[in-house]
């Protein structure tokens, strides 16, 4: 939207620079100082250790009838 700036400046939106009200001060607002949380410490999980499973080893079986 475009706005006139004269309807702005008439309608009392605007304060003339020889205003005699003075600009409201407001405090400076400083943050909350919040502790940095650090995440729980977890201790490293170790997987099982399994011993290899060897294959059963199986002896070649000759086919009959030679």
């Amino acid at each position: 939207m475009v706005y006139n700036l004269s309807l702005v400046y008439h309608s009392g939106l605007a304060i003339p620079v020889g205003s005699p009200l003075p600009p409201e001060v407001f405090p400076p607002v400083v943050p909350p100082v919040v502790p940095p949380v650090f995440p729980p410490v977890v201790p490293p999980v170790v997987p099982p250790v399994f011993p290899p499973v060897a294959p059963p080893v199986v002896p070649p079986v000759a086919p009959s009838g030679i």
